[in-house]
């Protein structure tokens, strides 16, 4: 390179003496070099989308990242102008063509970059990183050098530019016009033009040599593992049986649990439309309306409710005849009666199936009244209070085979469950001796300190009713009715409310059973208002028949998401959202492979992310833990679905059709004897065993 250089006509006539050229074009090469690897990296990887980033925007402009990251059509646009843009923009400024136009392309995208993911002070960043950062972060770094080389370009020199130019000016002259000076391109220029050739080469080989062996690794791995990689099957369009075929559901306790559920199979109260469209037109995120009038219309009627709370009672009745719903419009929908007790309701002849959903000291009398009845129960969990009830419930269904009953642990539709129980009938963890799960939670709902309503009273409320199967009766108390997981006269706490969750989705997928004994500890450390159930829990349940032992420990004073983990000889599982396998150090069967370094071991041996176009809303330590155990959605086929609106057409399925639930009688007896077990355990100081030939808790 000379010191100066003049330009032909049409070309930017800027000098640089010969070092600051150099500088010049090597930062060039460099931004224009990780712009298109940037770019690349995105091109092959499937998995890969704009989504959860602009998910988590924040400043100014927020309100149209979240809202280009909710429309699947728009976010599909977003990600392509993304891939593209950053290999355009990597390539011109690497050959040096049209660079003043990838120039400012690469401002304006740098430039959003940074706007989605500001680094100021008491802000949240929008993804991992791997350094600290206030104001100036290396996307504002690289921002700030495309500006420089829009100042000082040097692709006239040293880039395709210069003959771009050349070329533009010969057409641009008359057509008998002399050429101008320096139009022909010499071997000089040709040397000089094509010098960032090399570069763009050693960048092309390096992205071919690099994909070529993760798909040899992914080849050998996938070999290995022989676990599919989809999903399940995308929901079926209409249910099993002709639209004549409608069920007619009672619903018992219309709490919050219970008014879910009902939403679940296609009826909402006019209050929660009204919310759901306010809180989709502020947050583009909130989808809830969209899912829930998209879900599938599963052909019931609401025909009978029952609460001992009359305002509850009367939303049950509003909600039956709401018609914004699935289906709606299709016809005409007849009115709920209130029944004051349940018997009234269950022995109603036009009732079919019924959902209870009360607190857990009701459960077993009101399920063996309704399987003597013959009538379809679905069961919120826990499902008893006691291993005694957990009995009788049992043995009354038994009685009655052709009862249909599903335990409300909607955890077992969650397509990760599913993959998870893949992982390991394929034998890809080896042999599982530890199991860890836990709940963590940081807020007062997470805590059951739930709002008291404000018209509860003693002249709404059928107080002596609702604590008839309570062991100790004590004067009205509004705090007792509406925090109830909060004393032991009506639930289990932790035990029964979320062990069971986490229990029951180990026992999906290793299929454990009743464990042999269980130790447990914990107290009332945080929450000292009154309550006689622990808010911190640990739980160690031991299976000498599996080599096994599953422990679980949880807290309601600190919100960090810890998982689930499944821990085996040859590689651990965790399962969350999705499923992370990696392969351990020390495996037996991956021996060969980790010593040629086909498996990495710091790398996943497996991932899965059911969904992964999707976007997750969450905004608490109590919703992280719904959305990471798969208690509020799931997916098929790539589209997210409630899973209680799963689960429930599963039971309405198995009602309609014949055939089993995943969580019926037996699988919901294994769930209540642990929990149980957990329960005696934590009360008593000591280690509880299962007796199986006398069916008791020793």
């Amino acid at each position: 390179m000379t010191e100066t250089s003049s330009q032909a006509a049409g070309t930017d006539s800027r000098t640089y003496p010969a070092y600051q050229l150099v500088v010049l074009v090597a930062l060039r090469w460099l931004v224009g070099w990780h712009l298109l690897y940037e770019g690349v990296a995105k091109l092959v990887n499937p998995y890969w989308t704009s989504a959860d980033y602009l998910a988590r925007a924040h400043w100014i402009f927020q309100d149209w990242f979240h809202s280009l990251a909710a429309s699947p059509g728009t976010l599909s646009v977003v990600d392509f102008l993304n891939v593209w843009g950053l290999i355009l923009i990597g390539l011109g400024l690497l050959l040096g063509a049209f660079t003043r136009v990838a120039t400012v392309f690469g401002i304006v995208l740098l430039g959003l970059y940074y706007v989605v993911d500001p680094p100021f002070a008491g802000a949240a960043a929008a993804g991992p990183s791997e350094g600290s950062y206030l104001i100036v972060n290396k996307t504002l770094v690289e921002l700030a050098v495309l500006v420089a080389l829009f100042v000082f370009p040097t692709a006239h020199r040293v880039g395709l530019d210069r003959w771009i130019g050349r070329w533009a000016a010969r057409l641009a002259g008359p057509r008998d016009a002399a050429a101008p000076a320096g139009a022909t391109l010499t071997r000089r220029d040709l040397i000089q033009v094509l010098a960032s050739l090399p570069v763009v080469g050693v960048l092309v080989y390096a992205i071919l040599k690099k994909q070529a062996q993760d798909n040899a690794r992914r080849a050998a791995i996938m070999a290995e593992l022989r676990v599919s990689e989809s999903g399940p099957a995308v929901i079926p369009e209409a249910v099993s049986r002709p639209p004549s075929r409608r069920v007619r559901l009672g619903v018992i306790g219309f709490g919050g649990e219970g008014e879910s559920l009902v939403r679940s199979v296609g009826f909402a109260h006019p209050d929660w439309v009204t919310d759901a469209t306010k809180a989709q037109a502020e947050d583009p995120r909130d989808t809830q309306l969209k899912d829930f009038l998209t879900q599938e219309d599963l052909n019931v009627d609401i025909v009978a409710v029952c609460d001992t709370f009359t305002v509850r009672a009367e939303r049950g009745v509003a909600a039956s005849t709401n018609d914004t719903r699935p289906g709606g419009g299709s016809r005409p929908l007849a009115s709920a009666k209130i029944y004051r007790r349940y018997d009234e309701l269950i022995a109603s002849p036009d009732v079919d199936a019924v959902i209870i959903a009360t607190p857990d000291h009701w459960h077993s009398r009101m399920g063996i009244a309704a399987a003597r009845a013959g009538r379809h129960i679905y069961l919120e969990k826990a499902m008893t209070r006691t291993a005694d009830e957990a009995i009788a419930l049992r043995d009354a269904l038994r009685a009655t085979p052709s009862v249909v009953f599903q335990l409300g642990h909607q955890n077992r539709q969650a397509e990760a469950h599913m993959k998870a129980k893949e992982v390991v009938d394929a034998g890809i963890l080896g042999a599982v001796t530890l199991v860890e799960t836990t709940t963590n939670r940081n807020d007062a709902w997470g805590a059951w300190v739930w709002e008291i309503h404000k018209q509860g009273s003693p002249e709404t409320i059928d107080w002596e009713h609702f604590q008839e199967p309570a062991p100790h009766k004590v004067p009205f108390s509004l705090e007792r009715f509406f925090r109830w997981r909060c004393w032991c006269d009506y639930g289990t706490g932790l035990s029964g409310d979320l062990l069971s969750h986490e229990y029951d989705g180990v026992n999906q997928i290793l299929g454990l059973g009743i464990p042999k004994s269980a130790v447990a500890s914990g107290g009332i450390y945080f929450f000292k208002d009154g309550r006689d159930v622990p808010d911190v829990f640990q739980v160690a349940l031991e299976y000498p028949g599996r080599d096994l032992t599953l422990v679980y420990s949880a807290t309601l004073a600190n919100g960090r998401n810890r998982g689930m983990v499944f821990m085996g000889h040859d590689a651990s599982m965790q399962v969350g959202t999705g499923v992370v396998v990696m392969a351990d150090p020390s495996s037996t069967r991956y021996k060969e492979k980790l010593e040629r370094k086909v498996i990495d071991p710091c790398l996943p041996l497996f991932t899965y992310r059911p969904g992964f176009k999707g976007l997750d809303a969450v905004t608490s330590a109590t919703e992280e833990y719904f959305v990471s155990r798969g208690l509020l959605w799931t997916y098929r086929g790539g589209q997210r679905v409630n899973a209680y609106h799963l689960h429930l057409k599963e039971w309405l399925t198995a009602i309609r059709d014949g055939g089993k639930t995943s969580c019926d009688i037996e699988r919901g007896f294994e769930e209540a004897i642990t929990c149980h077990m957990a329960t005696a355990a934590y009360l008593t100081g000591r280690r509880m065993a299962w007796d199986p030939v006398r069916e008791r808790i020793v």
